[in-house]
């Protein structure tokens, strides 16, 4: 077996694979090491890791929402919490819900991307549209709901779906931010940019950010 050190010092010439998990929902999860790095890849596509939470924080930065006061926030698809991070640096007392499918995926970000719960920072292990559902009737509401659902390359078809968008958007305070994330090349431009469309035939205050490979969508309630 490679020792550690080894394995470190082989990550700056080639990404070395140090784990793997397997998962009912995403298949085999990779924790790959890059540099001095992890990140985690699912079906093909990077799922967390140092480069995602640049894609994250440029994309902020593109919509102008890196000063909009965030004291809570629900994240809609998880993975190993790249958002997290991101979002705990801009704003070190949010409040943060996180919602994953996956129990397998979260454990990978737990073990090798510093995930952990705190009295700040709270994952439910659910079904996104039944937690949203079940979020309705309560007095829960966000200033920043994000959606990344995702499983490899595909989306989760539901986001899609008006009574989905309506519900999310209930669940936003006055002023609040809505924000979907989208691939953005090849095949999945028209995808998104038909989903664009149609965010933009329901509701009036919406905005995008192109991020290297991803298109952030936002909307303002």
């Amino acid at each position: 077996m490679m020792s550690s050190r080894k394995q470190r010092l082989l990550s700056y010439l080639v990404p070395q694979r140090i784990a793997t998990y397997d998962s009912s929902y995403n298949g085999k999860i990779e924790v790959i090491q890059s540099f001095d790095n992890y990140y985690l890849s699912a079906g093909g596509l990077m799922q967390s890791g140092a480069f995602l939470e640049r894609v994250w924080r440029v994309g902020l930065q593109k919509l102008k929402l890196t000063s909009q006061p965030v004291s809570s926030a629900l994240l809609l698809g998880l993975a190993g919490g790249s958002m997290v991070q991101v979002l705990t640096r801009l704003h070190p007392e949010v409040n943060i819900t996180a919602v994953d499918i996956d129990p397998v995926i979260v454990q990978a970000g737990k073990d090798y991307l510093g995930l952990i719960e705190s009295e700040h920072f709270h994952i439910q292990i659910a079904d996104a549209a039944k937690f949203v559902n079940q979020a309705l009737v309560t007095t829960i509401r966000y200033d920043l709901i994000f959606v990344d659902l995702y499983r490899g390359h595909k989306i989760a078809a539901f986001i899609e779906s008006e009574q989905f968008l309506n519900s999310l958007y209930k669940l936003l305070f006055p002023g609040g931010i809505l924000i979907f994330n989208r691939l953005y090349f090849q095949k999945y431009k028209s995808e998104a940019d038909n989903f664009l469309d149609k965010i933009s035939s329901f509701f009036q205050d919406v905005r995008k950010a192109r991020s290297y490979s991803n298109l952030l969508i936002a909307i303002r309630k």
